[in-house]
């Protein structure tokens, strides 16, 4: 008997498993849950409702538990006491894993790039993201583990959803909380970490950026340097609607407005540094006549990629208002 919301709970415990094990666990833990739900319908009399397949689902405990109880010896994090269980650890892992991963390759491509001579300035440079990213995602995590330490019931089995999708999805990860998923929101709040450490990724890389092109042959220019402070505002804005769905995931037209205003706000500073153009400056002496021709090619990306910026995010924020909307006749009018 299989049912959308067992399917959804098996997902998500499947997301925390290991690959190789994956399958295995989740065809025995089928089997079990399957084995309850006869035996309870048989009991009864009847076919279980969603009220009673939640009430068994909260009875099996919530997917990262379950799956921490599979996965057998876990490590954690912790420092005289627990900061960082068994549950979140694998979670923590692979998105700072991921973090670190990333900010080592431009590291790399800022050293080669800038020649031999700029190897000890692409780490020093890379140095600050990683700290801060270290720093962060860890508070991050903590913060979560606290919360759920001290609320292991507080889960609702009809809200669970895959992670593993979004983590293993690196790339369509980063894009969609960089510009705005064009989903609904998820629910957890393992998803809102992700968007909140990858948001907090980006924005270390663009601070590592400004201070990398500080005195480098190619500068930015009034479409770049009159935004560089606005964009670091434009991310802190990004972050609250992941931040809401981390701390109150219920209020769930609170993050829909959160949502509308980060998207709004990005169709404004991407249309204004639009409108003023001219992002990078070159200086002549020190680079050969051929990078004007570079130069040309990178506006032309950066023209694209900002018009493309405006087009999701205007198309996320009317999104997010028929969200609001819906969310106000409530809950069966949700289309996630």
């Amino acid at each position: 008997m299989a049912t959308a919301i067992i399917d959804r709970y098996l997902s998500a415990v499947g997301s925390n498993l290991p690959r190789k094990q994956r399958d295995d666990i989740l065809r025995e833990l089928s089997a079990d849950l399957r084995d309850r739900i006869d035996d309870r319908a048989t009991a009864i009399g009847r076919p279980l409702t969603e009220d009673e397949q939640v009430a068994l689902l909260k009875e099996v405990g919530e997917p990262m538990a379950v799956a921490a109880r599979y996965r057998g010896a876990e490590h954690g994090l912790t420092f005289g006491r627990r900061l960082i269980g068994p549950e979140l650890f694998p979670s923590y892992r692979k998105i700072l894993g991921l973090n670190v991963a990333i900010t080592l390759i431009v590291g790399a491509l800022i050293a080669i790039a800038g020649g031999p001579g700029s190897i000890w300035t692409a780490i020093s440079t890379m140095a600050v993201p990683l700290v801060l990213q270290f720093a962060l995602v860890t508070g991050i995590f903590v913060a979560v583990d606290r919360r759920y330490a001290s609320h292991p019931d507080a889960w609702d089995p009809r809200q669970v959803d895959a992670m593993g999708s979004q983590l293993e999805g690196t790339m369509q990860g980063m894009a969609g909380s960089l510009i705005g998923p064009l989903r609904g929101p998820t629910g957890t709040r393992i998803a809102a970490t992700v968007e909140l450490a990858v948001l907090l990724l980006f924005l270390s890389w663009w601070l590592a950026l400004s201070r990398y092109l500080v005195g480098a042959p190619i500068q930015p220019g009034p479409g770049w340097a009159s935004f560089q402070t606005i964009v670091v505002g434009l991310f802190l804005i990004w972050m609250v609607p992941p931040a809401i769905g981390l701390i109150r995931p219920d209020l769930r037209r609170a993050r829909a407005v959160a949502a509308f205003v980060s998207h709004a706000a990005t169709v404004v500073v991407a249309a204004a540094s639009l409108v003023v153009g001219d992002w990078l400056v070159v200086d002549p002496v020190a680079l050969p006549p051929s990078a004007t021709d570079l130069e040309t090619v990178a506006e032309g990306i950066i023209a694209v990629s900002l018009v493309v910026l405006i087009g999701i995010s205007a198309v996320s924020a009317v999104l997010e208002v028929r969200r609001f909307i819906a969310l106000g006749r409530g809950p069966t009018a949700v289309a996630s």
